[in-house]
């Protein structure tokens, strides 16, 4: 795991043998990582289930944990120590999720939400948060990732961890997106603009407002419901092709008419 963990001021050195160290953990490395049996109990049912039960785990002192390696099982270990309480962070949030999901440590599973909760939206907290089934987290990140230019995307480290599901329903979205601004292009062009581009007599008379240039009605171009209106996007029932052909080449001419023309839209008059 790269870079470095977050303390509070009373740390606690898990690699080497303590007061109160009296559980050991043995990595996959053959490693010892000096625990304290009363902490894991207390934070983990796994734990407590494994050490109050007649596994043969209960009265020994060192514990073999495959497929965990030392790091790992510091970090988890500074963070549900009291003393140590360490701060969840980009560094150690896929080892804390990870760890806490294994040993239902729900207190920390709560830590790591809370975290990403409060961090700058990404791909990767939008991918965490699908994984560990943090709804609200996903909603707030969904917003940025569909924000985010394919190619941009595809770019990202994250990219290749995306759950089929989740990228079938971004690409989806994003279509969607595109479809209605096609929509509400045409029809503002078919609004306020005459053959020539030329500001019709609706812009020239002061009658248009901001609000009205920004989301102007679509029934005129096609039959798409209220919902639509409203934001929540479904497909157009009319012929997808056709009205890319005609929303394109109407969108090429308002670009090009926006080059040559001092652009402004009238407040609404009196």
């Amino acid at each position: 795991m790269e870079g470095k963990t977050e303390y509070v001021k009373n740390s606690i050195n898990f690699g080497e043998p303590w007061d109160e160290g009296d559980m050991v953990l043995i990595s996959e490395s053959d490693e010892k990582v000096y625990a304290s049996n009363a902490v894991l109990k207390m934070m983990s049912p796994v734990f407590k289930a494994m050490f109050n039960s007649d596994m043969k785990e209960k009265n020994m002192t060192e514990v073999k944990l495959p497929g965990k390696s030392t790091t790992d099982l510091v970090v988890f270990m500074e963070a549900i120590h009291p003393n140590t309480w360490a701060t969840v962070s980009v560094w150690n949030i896929d080892v804390l999720l990870q760890l806490s999901r294994e040993y239902l440590v729900d207190k920390l599973i709560k830590r790591c939400e809370n975290y990403m909760a409060e961090a700058e939206p990404c791909l990767a907290n939008f991918i965490r948060a699908a994984e560990y089934g943090f709804q609200e987290v996903k909603k707030k990140n969904m917003q940025f990732v569909l924000a985010q230019p394919l190619t941009v995307l595809q770019q990202h480290y994250w990219f290749s961890k995306l759950k089929d599901d989740d990228l079938v329903n971004i690409l989806q979205t994003k279509v969607l997106m595109q479809e209605y601004a096609f929509c509400t292009t045409t029809n503002l062009l078919n609004n306020y603009f005459d053959e020539d581009y030329t500001c019709n007599a609706r812009l020239r008379s002061g009658k248009a407002s901001v609000s009205s240039w920004a989301l102007p009605p679509i029934e005129p171009m096609v039959s798409c419901t209220k919902e639509q209106r409203k934001g929540n996007l479904k497909l157009c029932p009319h012929k997808t092709a056709t009205l890319r052909k005609q929303t394109q080449d109407a969108y090429d001419k308002f670009c090009s008419y926006k080059k040559t023309t001092d652009f402004v839209i009238h407040p609404p008059g009196p």
